[in-house]
């Protein structure tokens, strides 16, 4: 399996999706650079052209506020089954 992670130094890896393994499970891992990084900082630079595309500034925080307590469950959920539409 092929999976994206940040590097958080101390020999940390975060992925950015769940394992399906058991806890304890010994692994192989293959480090190899996804995309390039600016100043340091992962920046999901796909994430950050979808919202130029579509931002509005008629939106108000309130308006924004109110959609975002309708989302049930993770807005991380929300958002990484978003991108997996998108690719």
């Amino acid at each position: 399996m092929q999976l994206e992670a940040i590097y958080q130094g101390d020999g940390i890896l975060r992925l950015f999706q769940p394992l399906d393994l058991p806890e304890g499970e010994k692994v192989l891992v293959d480090i190899a650079n996804a995309r390039p990084l600016l100043n340091g900082d992962y920046l999901d630079t796909d994430y950050h052209w979808h919202a130029e595309q579509n931002v509005s500034s008629s939106v108000t925080l309130e308006q924004v506020r109110k959609a975002l307590s309708k989302i049930e469950g993770s807005i991380e959920a929300v958002i990484n089954a978003e991108r997996e539409e998108r690719f």
